[in-house]
């Protein structure tokens, strides 16, 4: 893991405030979004609101990504074609439903770097997985290409899709929030959790983030300011995991240097995957203090 991603904030695309605000906060990714954040009529406005945006102000350590629309549009490529200028750091993808989307998608960003004179894959590609035949197709399109390293789960659409009703305990959207970590964690790349949309009920996004924490994922959607810390500081190792995940470390190489391969650590039976998971602990660890710098 070489990119954080606990908490990816939403931005408007047509509104330069906005986007400048969210420049401003300590957040690990922006979205800058032209999909359906931006009425029909502000779509080409929009275009020129974020190459300016993107060009002009500092957005420190955050990762620049930009929401194109959909498949189903005809601004799509338009999107990627004007805003590549401005160099974001990737785009993501809505509706991703195949792998051939992706190759097209990833087809138009090689010309443009050749064009540009950057270097192949620069840009990346994050599928939103977000319709039924996005899930049902979710290991292609998790293997589909190499721009791609990490998908994006979005639980409103899907619910509309597949006619759920959402409810607070997100029964709904279980199967599909396992499919996404599962196929992620198969092929290398990271799992970005769905949007909490009740905004003032920030207990209830601290409880949604804790269980998508627990299922897999590496980080989770924000539309708005006020849920960024909640999202970051649960996707953060605490100090007592990070402890622990030391302390599993150590003992680890005691015991290898006795060939000792399973052992016993305050009552728990520590064995490789326990392991490997305290090396992801402190491998987030280390990406999270480097962030606050």
């Amino acid at each position: 893991m070489t990119q954080l991603r606990r908490a990816l904030l939403f931005s408007p695309g047509d509104n330069e405030k906005k986007i400048a605000k969210a420049a401003n906060i300590k957040v690990d990714s922006i979205i800058i979004d032209l999909e359906d954040a931006v009425a029909p009529n502000k779509k080409v406005e929009a275009r020129s609101i974020v190459v300016e945006a993107l060009s002009k102000l500092d957005f420190g350590p955050s990762e620049r990504l930009i929401r194109i629309n959909s498949n189903n549009s005809d601004t799509q490529y338009q999107d990627i074609w004007e805003t590549a200028a401005a160099q974001p750091d990737g785009y993501v993808v809505p509706k991703a439903e195949e792998s051939q989307q992706i190759d097209h998608i990833s087809q138009v960003l090689t010309e443009i770097e050749y064009k540009q004179k950057q270097e192949i894959g620069s840009y990346k590609i994050l599928p939103l997985i977000e319709t039924a035949k996005g899930i049902v197709n979710i290991h292609s399109i998790a293997q589909a290409n190499d721009r791609i390293d990490a998908i994006i789960f979005g639980a409103e659409d899907l619910a509309t899709d597949i006619g759920a009703y959402r409810s607070r305990d997100n029964l709904e959207i279980l199967y599909a929030r396992s499919a996404i970590v599962i196929a992620a964690a198969a092929y290398g790349i990271q799992s970005i959790d769905t949007v909490h949309t009740r905004l003032n009920e920030l207990d209830e996004l601290k409880t949604d983030s804790d269980l998508a924490r627990q299922l897999g994922f590496d980080g989770k959607l924000a539309i708005h300011p006020n849920q960024v810390d909640i999202i970051q500081k649960t996707f953060t190792p605490s100090p007592s995991e990070i402890e622990y995940a030391q302390l599993i470390m150590s003992s680890f190489s005691k015991n290898e240097l006795l060939d000792i391969g399973v052992f016993e650590l305050n009552g728990q039976m520590i064995d490789m995957p326990i392991v490997e998971a305290a090396k992801r602990t402190l491998a987030k660890a280390s990406l999270a203090r480097r962030s606050m710098n």
